[in-house]
């Protein structure tokens, strides 16, 4: 009996073993998964990081893309607006409706224009912003620039000089110095 008790005792203690064992595998196994899981969370909560930040550079990069379309618009459409008002007086000789007319149709023209221009960079940036200076002629940006604003100056009265020494080359993205350089034509403008 004593033998048999042993056997017993033996056999119990072998599936206890063999329990352990297998509850140890399934232990090990659970715990290996985890780290997987946890590694592939954390691959793709980097992801999605990563992705949220370049989103928020987008939606940054846009919004700026819409206010220099605001800024660079403004004063253009309120001088055809000013200039449409002079239609309004009954009083106007047929000469001077021929000059409204003929403001009115340039400076459509030049807003067009500076509205391709600018649109046409927008396009090229909606990828992301990409700066590749290239060398223009100081001059001819600044003379663009004084075209697309001649009639304001005009109308104000303001006399504009831009002493540029001839054959200046500045290095840049040309719709980025265009932007700065119709500002700075802009603020006296928009100021009187």
């Amino acid at each position: 009996m004593e033998s048999r008790s042993r056997i017993i005792v033996m056999i119990f203690l072998c599936v206890c073993i063999l329990l352990t064992a297998l509850l140890l595998y399934t232990w090990y196994r659970s715990q290996q998964e985890n780290r997987i899981i946890k590694k592939r969370i954390s691959t793709i909560n980097r992801m999605v990081i990563e992705k949220n930040q370049l989103l928020h550079h987008h939606d940054d990069f846009k919004n700026k893309l819409l206010t220099i379309l605001a800024h660079d618009f403004r004063l253009p459409l309120s001088h055809i607006i000013n200039v449409a008002e002079l239609f309004r007086q009954k009083d106007l000789k047929p000469v001077q409706y021929q000059e409204i007319a003929n403001s009115i149709a340039a400076m459509a023209s030049d807003t067009l224009q500076l509205f391709e221009t600018v649109l046409s960079w927008i396009r090229s940036q909606l990828t992301g912003f990409e700066y590749n200076p290239l060398p223009y002629s100081l001059e001819e940006l600044w003379r663009e620039v004084l075209d697309l604003y001649a009639a304001d100056i005009r109308d104000k009265g303001l006399v504009l000089e831009v002493a540029i020494p001839p054959g200046m080359q500045v290095k840049g993205d040309r719709e980025m110095m265009q932007f700065v350089h119709r500002n700075l034509c802009i603020m006296p403008l928009s100021s009187r």
